[in-house]
């Protein structure tokens, strides 16, 4: 499709956005050193989560709800970065806990959370690879429907190593002496090219398993600037299919794809950011029809999904680390957005909805990346009930 015809579209389906100050009050929990990735859980059971994140070549544990006590859960090896490109929790030892999964340059590592104390005592530090480089995304979900969670990351390299430009499935094993050894089976090899970023996975074609959605940023590598699903098969062993989404080779900086039923129709469509470039959009399924939300916000690279309101449908945050803007975005439950800002000077790379201080609505964390900071805005709504809107 030809740049000028692709312009044009997105502008015949555009939906309005109204910008609107979101009056929720910021708190800044770290400073002082970048931060690519920040995740939570509650590790002390007293119902608010702790925020982990790695900075300045340490992985840190803030301990809600005042997030005023730090503990620091491992010193990184000093010939790695100084902090992750992302992390999630993933239970990798299966005993019930969540651990802390990492990502540097060259490889994963995974942080073992003690059976007791996890608030105060170190964590032990494992390698997983070093074979799988430059991982932008790290998820934790059960691909293969056995009932436990699975995970899965991308090699965002282009022909530097074995799995360049792959997302990769990687399964553990125990041994006789005890350690674990890990088994990477590529789904996507070799077609997530281009710089993958972000993906995710949701049912999208109804046939009982998940797929996957993806974004990749383009420059500096070629074959990118696409939004992308994955079509799991039977075996996930197997290689996955994949189908581009319309723009193809036009969405610059592509970088996020969600996978949510965003209109209501009961169909799963695609929240998409250009994080390197500039917008937010989404597609409907299932002609996957492009619909653009935001058309000047610059580089919204730090994207999650969910339930912001509590009314039953799915909103959109996202920060623009060239525009400095943090932003979410209200759903009126038919896939028209309403943006509200939250900060005008706050850049990131990663950013998580959840409930961080235990009152029932979804609040919104940011690891800041060239802000050099991990904030989190409280959501001073109450959660409303009934139906979605209408």
């Amino acid at each position: 499709m030809k740049s000028s015809v692709f312009i044009a579209f997105s502008l015949l389906v555009g939906t309005i956005v109204v910008a609107e100050e979101a009056g929720w009050p910021r708190h800044e929990i770290f400073s002082g050193a970048h931060v690519n990735s920040a995740t939570a859980s509650d590790y002390d059971g007293d119902g608010t989560q702790e925020i982990l994140f790695s900075a300045a070549g340490q992985v840190f544990m803030y301990l809600g709800p005042d997030y005023q006590t730090k503990h620091v859960l491992a010193v990184v090896d000093p010939r790695l970065k100084a902090q992750c490109i992302h992390c999630v929790m993933h239970d990798v030892d299966g005993d019930g806990d969540l651990d802390f999964v990492g990502s540097y340059v060259r490889g994963l590592f995974w942080l073992e959370c003690p059976n007791e104390n996890a608030t105060t005592t170190n964590w032990n530090v494992h390698p997983i690879t070093d074979e799988i480089l430059g991982v932008h995304c790290i998820r934790s979900y059960d691909i293969d429907r056995d009932g436990k969670m699975d995970l899965i990351a991308n090699d965002f390299t282009e022909g530097e190593g074995k799995w360049s430009g792959s997302i990769c499935w990687l399964k553990p094993s125990v041994s006789e002496n005890a350690s674990m050894n890990w088994t990477i089976i590529p789904i996507a090899k070799g077609t997530a090219v281009g710089g993958s970023h972000y993906f995710d996975f949701a049912d999208i074609n109804g046939d009982g398993r998940p797929d996957l959605t993806l974004g990749a940023k383009g420059k500096p590598f070629a074959d990118g600037n696409y939004f992308a699903i994955f079509y799991a098969p039977e075996n996930p062993a197997e290689p996955w299919d994949r189908e581009l989404l319309p723009g193809a080779g036009e969405q610059i900086g592509a970088t996020h794809a969600s996978p949510a039923d965003v209109n209501g129709d009961g169909k799963i469509d695609v929240l998409a950011t250009r994080g390197h470039g500039v917008g937010v959009i989404w597609f409907e399924a299932p002609d996957w029809t492009m619909h653009v939300i935001d058309d000047e916000i610059a580089s919204p690279h730090s994207t999650d999904v969910g339930d912001i309101d509590g009314d039953g449908d799915i909103d959109l945050s996202t920060v623009g680390y060239d525009s400095k803007i943090a932003a979410w975005y209200e759903n009126d439950g038919k896939g028209r957005f309403t943006r509200h800002v939250l900060s005008r000077d706050q850049m990131a790379y990663d950013t998580m909805i959840t409930d961080l201080d235990g009152d029932g609505d979804k609040d919104i964390l940011v690891a800041g990346q060239r802000s050099q900071n991990v904030v989190w805005f409280e959501n001073p709504n109450p959660v409303k009930s009934g139906p979605a809107s209408q």
